[in-house]
């Protein structure tokens, strides 16, 4: 019986291991992203984008093994390209609400300011 147990035990421990992540590829404005359980072994999402210096763009999302939690940007020849990694679930969206209310505030002021200035 507590042999049982314990390999119950194991395999829940394995499976909320796993995470969530969004997986697929983007070139261009054309992209193929779906959700995807990641192996136990993969505990990071990993978004990696980049443009070219002919300004075409392109991504790619999916499950890593290992990674630093951060982003990592680089400038190419001629282009940039940007990865990251992150541990929460679906975290590898290409845009975070974060980001997205940080935006609104930031216009908000901006146009607020404007109306004080007239």
């Amino acid at each position: 019986m507590r042999g049982t147990v314990g390999v119950l035990l194991l395999c829940m421990v394995g499976t909320s291991l796993a995470i969530k992540c969004y997986v697929g590829t983007c070139a261009g404005k054309d992209c193929t992203i779906e959700t995807d359980q990641c192996d136990a072994g993969s505990g990071y999402c990993m978004k990696a984008s980049g443009k070219s210096k002919d300004d075409v763009y392109g991504a790619s999302k999916g499950c890593s093994p290992s990674g630093t939690v951060g982003c990592n940007s680089v400038d190419t020849d001629g282009g940039s390209a940007t990865t990251c990694y992150c541990q929460e679930e679906l975290c590898n969206a290409a845009t975070t609400a974060r980001g997205t209310t940080g935006l609104m505030f930031a216009a908000a002021a901006v146009i607020f300011a404007a109306r004080l200035a007239i």
